[in-house]
């Protein structure tokens, strides 16, 4: 059995390397458009508009396995000497830089003080032309058609009203296929940018978006399968079991390490977990 101590800490680990970040570069520039390397797609759109005109440079990362995913497959069944597992009821979880599945269309990019952030779409097409297509946080912009978002390492939260995928700091992908944005954007490809009602748009190899001011998409509670490596945060009744024994806990703050977490909605409220971390945690 585990010592009953309030508090337990599990060694820490070396480091699993985890996906490689996306490089995000802005600068005043003109259009131009190349790739760099095998596996990258890289576009740099100007967008003039008021106030100022500005370059945004994507780089959508290859959607190939990535040291991650290597790494979790060596989380087997059962806990190892430096793994832990974990089931029960969770009323909470928070994550950083977790993978979950793609999110399919439609989608709703809010932003938690109107008018106070952006989303700029890059490397898409409308008319025939390529264009940038930006959204000033006004409102909500729904997103309706065939695409969808890769979001890659992302910070995101689940509890009994849903689960919240945050989309700042980083760089991200558009699935491809045909977009409506259904609220007020700019649209422009290397000229000034038009003010639109609505636009529509397509997206291809290379299409992605960055954003800011906490911008977010909110879906209703649903399966949920997340991998790391990353931090953890778990609320709830939980059995948390390692090669030493079981031990019942309220809390688990885990990572940096691993994990790969598994919920599905509870009739009664919040999630069932079955998770697998590999790292350091304190439970209580």
């Amino acid at each position: 059995m585990l010592p009953a101590e309030s508090s337990w800490t599990e060694p820490t680990l070396a480091a699993v390397p985890g996906p490689p970040r996306p490089r995000l570069v802005a600068a005043l520039s003109g259009v131009t458009a190349a790739v760099f390397g095998a596996g990258l797609a890289t576009a740099a759109i100007q967008l003039q508009g008021a106030p100022t005109a500005t370059t945004v440079l994507v780089t959508a990362p290859s959607p190939t396995t990535t040291t991650t995913s290597v790494a979790l497959t060596q989380l087997s069944a059962l806990p190892g000497p430096s793994q832990t597992r974990v089931t029960g009821r969770v009323t909470l979880v928070t994550a950083t830089d977790a993978v979950g599945a793609a999110l399919p269309l439609p989608l709703t990019v809010t932003v938690p003080n109107r008018g106070q952030g952006e989303m700029t779409i890059a490397n898409v097409r409308s008319g025939g032309a390529q264009v940038t297509v930006v959204w000033g946080g006004g409102q909500p912009l729904p997103l309706s058609g065939t695409g969808g978002f890769d979001l890659g390492p992302a910070r995101m939260e689940a509890d009994a009203a849903g689960i919240t995928w945050h989309l700042d700091l980083g760089q991200r992908v558009l699935l491809p296929g045909h977009y409506l944005a259904g609220a007020p954007v700019a649209i422009g490809g290397g000229g000034l940018a038009q003010p639109e009602d609505t636009a529509t748009f397509d997206a291809g190899p290379g299409s992605g978006f960055i954003t800011n001011g906490d911008a977010r998409v909110h879906l209703p509670p649903g399966p949920l399968h997340l991998t790391g490596p990353g931090t953890l945060h778990l609320s709830g009744v939980l059995t948390m079991q390692t090669a030493s024994g079981a031990q019942t806990v309220k809390v688990i703050e885990f990572g940096r390490g691993p994990f790969d977490v598994r919920l599905q909605p509870s009739p009664g409220g919040g999630y069932t977990v079955t998770a697998l971390l590999q790292g350091p945690l304190t439970a209580t």
